[in-house]
């Protein structure tokens, strides 16, 4: 295991089991982790296997959601790793951002629809869901993913 947990200035591997303090902080990057927590029912628990980042283990103080055990996400604690300045989600609030982003899914979606011969991508989706098509038979007939499929048609204005 090449974990390593934040112990005052530095990092130190994990080689076995141990209980690890909130606000540890682990660098999974290298390594995976299997953390156990206990839940709120006596002797049950709750795991997660993580790697690939480097993330801060928090704990609820509140009384609604006392114990409840948190990872946070290390915003740029390694080179080339996730920030909120390079993620483009947050960019739904500048409107010059979002409206670039929403037509370029809208010329996805006249690809798409254009490849399947098609005029209107949501009705097209619209119709196959209502003649019993599954999402996932949607997806291999468009070579899109679902996800995308259903977004697509929550989008389309209904007729």
């Amino acid at each position: 295991m090449s974990a390593a947990v934040a112990k005052g200035v530095g990092f130190v591997p994990l080689t076995e089991a141990r209980q690890l303090p909130v606000g540890t902080q682990v660098d999974a990057r290298r390594g995976t982790l299997q953390i156990v927590t206990a839940t709120a029912h006596v002797g049950k628990t709750q795991s997660g296997t993580f790697r690939g980042s480097v993330f801060k283990l928090g704990q609820s103080r509140n009384r609604l959601t006392k114990g409840l055990t948190t990872l946070s996400l290390l915003e740029g604690a390694f080179r080339g790793g996730p920030s909120y300045a390079a993620c483009g989600a947050h960019a739904a609030s500048d409107p010059i951002a979002h409206a670039a982003t929403r037509h370029a899914a809208d010329e996805r979606a006249a690809q798409v629809a254009a490849g399947l011969g098609v005029d209107s991508l949501g009705e097209y989706l619209r119709q196959r869901r209502a003649a019993g098509r599954t999402w996932r038979a949607l997806a291999a007939e468009s070579g899109q993913p679902e996800s995308w499929l259903r977004r697509q048609a929550a989008r389309a204005p209904a007729r």
